[in-house]
């Protein structure tokens, strides 16, 4: 059974380029009442795995973070379609590079 993780901030890389690309995301575990960091990579392959579900908390609503594969480029972190125009992961606060 995949485990929930709720994502309370993202990472952006030092290489800034017009757009602003998450590298981890900060989660909160309940088990250990703490934060931690995940790297994309990592959050990707546990989505994918079924492993884990990470999942965002907005205007009383959970949004669930999927996997994006574009034809060209690498796989990246997005949030399923909500009622609001606000890109979930991207409003999060900023945790640093």
């Amino acid at each position: 059974m995949a485990q929930n993780y709720l994502v309370v901030g993202v990472y952006y890389g030092s290489n800034v380029t017009h757009h602003r690309h998450i590298t981890k995301i900060s989660i909160y575990k309940p088990e250990t009442e703490s934060n931690r960091s995940v790297p994309v990579a990592d959050a990707i392959k546990q989505i994918e795995s079924g492993e884990r579900i990470y999942f965002v908390h907005e205007g009383g609503k959970c949004t669930n973070v999927k996997v994006v594969a574009p034809t060209q480029g690498p796989k990246y972190l997005r949030t399923n379609g909500d009622s609001t125009t606000k890109d979930n992961l991207m409003n999060l606060p900023y945790k640093g590079a």
